[in-house]
């Protein structure tokens, strides 16, 4: 695990997330893994780099503290579906993002590499100024926030069970929930990033009927968020709202109330974060919703 080792690396450095861990680096999987910046060979390079003005940057020091790494980073893929290293840091941020009911804000995505001689080279391959994101997100991010343990274990099995069956082609819904997240958070448009977080609720909470669909989610998502009657009205009657919302956007119209519409979509990234964070925080419940069946049962078990 010792990243001076690797020869051929992508990074995604971060803003923000503090290292709040003795351990220097854990693996989310074989190859892929979070480190702790301050001390390491790659906040090494990039501070030489810049001293050479190959980068302009002025935060070094003071806005990055984390990254992801990935070995063999341009290679990484599989037949189905396609998934490189870019999609792989796509879903770090957003099972980051979760847990704070935000995202993450990265910034640089570097290619670093060693030549014949084996002298590390430093590359810039995405800056974050090229991912588009909704306004509310930067108002959002919080100013301290810190990978500690209890966070490590969530991100490892997030990590564990989004892939679970994935890279044999098999559905599912937790890798597609996290990527509509990461969606989401990306969207330029308020209304695009409000019709990926419905689906997401969709895609984890729908009923095997086709009937009152709406209607049906809202109420298992209040059930499984909101362990107290009152709160569970109160939740409804404002899901119920965003649903509006949803419905004049995929039926062609603008929701008149533009200020409402933030407002909900907000509160719609909220609903969506904490319920994904309790499925993610719990593996008997990440479990569940990667069967049908026991998806099934368990949505059932919810209305009695």
């Amino acid at each position: 695990m010792r990243e001076n080792n690797i020869n051929d690396r992508i990074v995604g450095l971060i803003h923000l997330i503090e290292w709040g861990l003795k351990e220097k680096c854990f693996n989310l999987s074989k190859g892929i893994r979070l480190c702790e910046l301050q001390g390491s060979k790659i906040k090494d390079l990039y501070k030489e780099m810049v001293e050479n003005e190959l980068f302009d940057d002025d935060e070094i020091d003071s806005g990055y503290f984390t990254f992801i790494e990935i070995d063999n980073g341009l290679q990484l893929k599989w037949n189905y579906p396609y998934i490189g290293a870019f999609e792989h840091i796509d879903l770090i941020c957003s099972i980051i993002g979760i847990s704070f009911s935000g995202y993450v804000d990265l910034s640089y995505i570097l290619h670093i590499s060693t030549d014949r001689k084996k002298i590390y080279h430093i590359q810039p391959i995405l800056y974050m100024e090229t991912r588009p994101m909704v306004n509310w997100l930067v108002e959002n991010q919080p100013i301290h926030f810190e990978i500690d343990i209890k966070i490590k274990d969530y991100l490892k099995n997030s990590w564990k069970y989004i892939w679970k069956g994935v890279k044999e082609g098999k559905f599912n819904r937790l890798f597609n929930a996290v990527r509509l997240y990461y969606l989401a958070s990306s969207s330029l448009r308020a209304s695009e990033a409000l019709l990926h977080l419905v689906i997401i609720w969709e895609t984890i909470f729908a009923p095997y009927s086709h009937s009152e669909i709406s209607h049906q989610v809202s109420m298992n998502l209040c059930k499984f968020l909101k362990p107290k009657k009152e709160e569970r009205k109160s939740l409804y009657k404002k899901l119920k709202k965003i649903y509006d919302d949803r419905s004049k956007i995929i039926h062609g119209g603008i929701p008149k109330n533009e200020e409402r519409l933030f407002k909900n979509l907000e509160f719609a990234f909220v609903i969506t974060a904490k319920a994904l964070y309790k499925i993610f925080s719990s593996s008997e419940l990440s479990n569940i919703f990667i069967h049908e069946d026991k998806k099934r049962d368990f949505l059932d078990d919810l209305n009695f």
